[in-house]
């Protein structure tokens, strides 16, 4: 059993038959340029898998709105539901910004599940709009209120009140330094965060009641930050423990950007057309999930565990262990080995 089987028969089974039939000669092209190899330019990628002829190919398939198509993959692979926490932020690829939600694994790396992109330089406000423009969007698309999770980037009364509108459950880091209302028996007394030693309480933020987690400074020294956390949210049943669990794998959205940016080499690459880098990062998400999907068959995770014994994360195993399948050395490995013990090989 190996991983490339596996997922040669999941592209077959279950995503080809997703495409439209004119379009699978170019799509199939994508993936074997885009999905699961680093990143080199547009011509090259498709000169390796198509030859000249999938220079064309490439050149009209990035041109595309392929949204709608990962839409329907992504729904087929994956069940989102009121109970998912999806991790929300912004990756740079200069002029643009691309807005990732990404679904909460908790063993490492989210998987990236919707993108939007942002050209900047951008109108004052219009940044906020285009995020909750594009929530909404999800919510239609997965047809429930799933719990977002998010840094201090996607803190403020617009979009607050914007998440709360949208009847979404979050979870949404604070600076220390913000001011909050707290109600008193006979009055209202507005006091800075970080002057609360409480670990749990609640405040009226931006006009909303609201709960506030704060983590220990047991905590802080564990993870070395410079300030503890302040994480605001509308649940109020959830226990402390969990929603402080639930924030640190936010983090699981950066180490997914670092793979896009440095495993599939994006960070070297300037794009000028939306529509381009939009289409190579849905390619790219793609082969996320085939790896996501494939390493997880336990027979696989046991042989992948078996191969790659370094401390890795489940991406970066089984990207390792797919490129063992798909690179054959130039020259046998037992020619050299059996030299190097002092053996003779004849008719070499």
């Amino acid at each position: 059993m190996t991983i490339l089987l596996n997922i040669q028969e999941k592209v077959q089974c279950e995503i080809l038959p997703v495409i439209r039939p004119k379009w699978r000669d170019s799509f199939q092209l994508g993936i074997n340029a885009l999905s699961l190899i680093p990143f080199c330019s547009l011509n090259g990628n498709a000169r390796v898998v198509g030859g000249s002829n999938g220079i064309m190919q490439m050149y009209r398939l990035v041109r595309k709105d392929l949204s709608s198509v990962f839409t329907l993959i992504m729904a087929k692979l994956f069940k989102i539901t009121d109970d998912s926490f999806i991790n929300i932020d912004f990756t740079i690829f200069d002029p643009f910004a691309v807005l990732c939600l990404a679904l909460q694994t908790q063993v490492g790396r989210a998987i990236p599940v919707w993108i939007e992109t942002l050209k900047y330089p951008i109108k004052k406000d219009s940044q906020n709009i285009f995020i909750l423009e594009s929530l909404k969007k999800f919510i239609k698309i997965v047809g429930c209120k799933f719990k977002i999770v998010a840094d201090r980037g996607f803190i403020g009364e617009y979009l607050i009140n914007g998440f709360t509108d949208l009847g979404l459950t979050f979870y949404v880091r604070m600076k220390a330094g913000k001011s909050v209302i707290r109600e008193l028996k006979n009055k209202d007394k507005i006091t800075n965060l970080n002057k609360i030693k409480w670990l749990d309480f609640e405040c009226i933020i931006y006009g909303h009641k609201l709960r506030v987690i704060r983590s220990s400074t047991t905590l802080q020294k564990k993870l070395n930050a410079s300030e503890c956390w302040y994480i605001i949210t509308n649940d109020f049943e959830t226990s402390r423990e969990t929603i402080l669990d639930v924030y640190y794998h936010r983090f699981e959205i950066e180490e997914a950007f670092k793979d896009l940016k440095h495993v599939f080499n994006m960070n070297q690459n300037y794009f000028k057309r939306k529509e381009t880098i939009e289409a190579i990062i849905w390619f790219q998400i793609l082969g996320f999930w085939l790896l996501w999907l494939t390493s997880h068959i336990p027979k696989l995770k046991e042989e992948i565990r078996i191969n790659i014994k370094k401390q890795l994360s489940w991406f970066k195993q089984a990207w390792e262990q797919l490129m063992r399948e798909r690179i054959q050395p130039i020259i046998p490995i037992y020619n050299y080995k059996f030299r190097r013990l002092g053996g003779e090989i004849k008719n070499v």
